[in-house]
């Protein structure tokens, strides 16, 4: 019988972010993983697979033994991979056995110390990044990769390289190590006892929780909305972007290593720092400052806006994502105010703090994937994903609606949406009577009401359309405890979903159809391009219309569009259709696929734009 329960530990932040050796046993937490297809030594298990190519020669390393008795607990295996601690630092009371004491020039995240604990520590926090959105405090329902098959696969040693990558493709995620400089960075607030020269170290994104953390969040992202995938469109990729930063941090927020004082972790959350910036030691040992992204910010694409330091470049994903990015998170640091007492447990101060920073990521991880689960399909803006998530909320939290009002503040202020936009802006019309259980179970019957409804929904005479259908359930589950000190993720779908005896149900239809567009490229691209554009219709059990959400209608999305394609084809990335082929006459991998269809552009696979080394992941 396959052993159902394993205990993995992992390193929770980025290795330089710890700078006293002290405090490096707090850098490693456990992860409970349940499943009850089992789990194979690798590590390996139904849904993903550490895939541990020797850069080198590109043979396979062995896969790490599995120990069903390895773990303190009494049914909870464990991987036999020793644990790094600091000089001097204390044992870990959930761990067996296999602890090792680094000294000298072997430094935590910097060296090749322990290929076992690279692979255990990469397979754990993909693992928690997937529990994490998938749980029933985010999108509550397991998700189906974006590619065929069950299994996403994770190379914790592609090659040598500063980056790292999600590949539909290939099913995979891809990390990569690079060699650093000689002399060591300088962190906020080294003292001046902590510098030292240091010998040339290589340094591993897969030992990056951060890094790891976003690059999962991109291929569970790709699973819950594909069109952002083939999206010609920096909004689009934006929103990629922004939720993989976002996910990073929720997931850094929620390690146990806040602030014993809880004046002082309050601040740390609310302000700039180690929770907030994404890929610190990537940061540092690229000489880029002291993180690749703050999610603290206060970028805005008001055109107006006189501090060159707060306006963004709107042809960069990247760039662009900050916006979105620090919307949210300051929707999550009001958030956090105003959980004080909100049903916490009574405890010790920092038990409390943890529940209630716990409280909050949950509130944020349901506003941000719920609304993406809203999102309609194709190209779309970071106006239709903010309309998204004030929808999904109000339908999730109707008497909690303190949080969509912040959101859309910050939106307006940011000039995500325009400054006087209103939820009542763009009214559901009324369908008239609709036949609730026929729709929901019959795709013959969903056809036909959108064909009967065309016209008030917006869609194109005689287009050809798609619809696809999802019954949703309201449900909170409160706060989201964990046995053992741990979280716990459970790869079969989220458990015991905690709803009310009668919950409220809808029933999401995404209707999408192609239109064609004009582009700022040359002839050699064709006419004009396919653009996928839809909407998401959510309909009441009563046949009312909850919300009606269009894609693709917002005119500042459309110029900033022109100037991606552009930016694209200048870095040559995005070249002309029959030209990006290798040798053996299949696409590039690195670059967009191009083709022509009756004479018209047809894009795929833009979110390798995101590849680009001087355009940051």
């Amino acid at each position: 019988m396959a052993v159902q329960r394993v205990q993995i530990p992992m390193l929770i932040q980025d290795p330089s972010v710890v700078m006293d050796r002290r405090l490096a046993l707090n850098t490693i937490q456990p992860v409970t993983a349940e499943d009850p297809n089992g789990f194979f030594p690798g590590p390996l298990c139904r849904r993903v697979a550490i895939v541990d190519l020797d850069p080198r020669d590109g043979t396979l390393g062995p896969p790490v033994p599995f120990d069903p008795q390895g773990s303190a607990y009494q049914n909870v295996a464990a991987y036999q991979a020793a644990i790094p601690l600091a000089k001097g630092g204390r044992r870990a009371p959930w761990v067996k056995r296999g602890q090792v004491e680094l000294g000298g020039d072997r430094e935590l995240g910097r060296s090749d110390y322990d290929e076992p604990f690279l692979k255990v520590s990469v397979f754990g926090t993909v693992l928690r990044t997937i529990g994490f959105i998938e749980g029933e405090h985010a999108l509550a329902r397991q998700v189906q990769w974006a590619f065929p098959g069950e299994q996403l696969l994770v190379v914790p040693r592609a090659g040598e390289l500063a980056n790292a990558f999600y590949h539909r493709d290939s099913h995979s995620l891809l990390f990569y190590y690079f060699q650093t400089a000689v002399e060591s960075p300088e962190p906020a607030g080294a003292a001046p006892s902590q510098r030292k020269e240091e010998t040339p170290a290589v340094v591993y994104s897969a030992l990056s929780q951060d890094i790891v953390s976003h690059e999962t969040a991109h291929a569970v992202i790709d699973a819950i909305a594909p069109d952002l995938y083939h999206a010609g469109s920096a909004d689009s990729l934006a929103i990629h972007e922004s939720l993989a930063d976002l996910t990073a941090v929720l997931l850094s927020l929620r390690n146990r290593e806040l602030p014993k004082d809880k004046t002082q972790a309050a601040q740390e959350i609310q302000q700039a720092s180690r929770f907030s910036r994404v890929a610190e030691q990537f940061a540092l040992w690229r000489g880029q400052g002291q993180a690749l992204r703050d999610a603290y910010n206060d970028k805005t694409l008001d055109p107006s806006e006189p501090d060159p330091t707060r306006r963004v470049d709107p042809t960069s994903p990247h760039s662009l994502s900050e916006v979105l990015t620090g919307a949210v998170y300051r929707v999550f640091c009001l958030t956090f105010e105003q959980a004080e007492g909100n049903g916490l447990p009574a405890g010790a101060k920092a038990r409390i703090l943890f529940e209630k920073v716990k409280l909050t990521t949950c509130r944020i991880a349901s506003l941000i994937y719920k609304g993406l689960d809203w999102l309609p399909p194709g190209e779309v803006s970071l106006a239709d994903y903010a309309r998204a998530m004030l929808a999904a909320d109000a339908f999730f939290f109707p008497d909690h609606p303190q949080p969509r009002a912040w959101l859309l503040e910050e939106c307006r202020r940011r000039w995500i949406l325009a400054p006087s936009a209103s939820p009542e802006d763009s009214p559901a019309p009324d369908l008239g009577p609709v036949e609730f259980d026929r729709l929901s179970k019959s795709a013959q019957a969903r056809r036909r009401f959108i064909q009967e409804h065309g016209e008030p929904l917006g869609i194109p005479p005689r287009a050809a359309f798609s619809v696809k259908h999802q019954l949703v359930a309201s449900s909170w589950p409160g706060l989201y405890t964990n046995p053992d000190q741990s979280e716990r993720v459970y790869l079969a779908g989220p458990p015991r979903i905690r709803r009310p005896a009668n919950p409220r149900q809808l029933l999401l239809l995404k209707v999408a159809w192609e239109i064609h567009q004009a582009h700022p490229l040359g002839k050699q691209f064709g006419a004009s391009r396919r653009v996928k554009t839809g909407l998401t219709l959510a309909l009441l059990p009563d046949g009312r219309v909850f919300s009606l959400l269009r894609g693709g209608q917002d005119p500042d999305e459309v110029v900033r569009r022109g100037g991606f394609l552009r930016r694209l084809a200048l870095a040559g990335v995005l070249l002309p259709p029959g030209q990006a082929l290798g040798l053996d006459g299949q696409p590039l991998q690195g670059s967009i696929r191009t083709e022509l269809q009756d004479g018209m552009l047809q894009l795929s696979g833009a979110f390798c734009a995101l590849h680009i080394a001087d355009d940051l992941p």
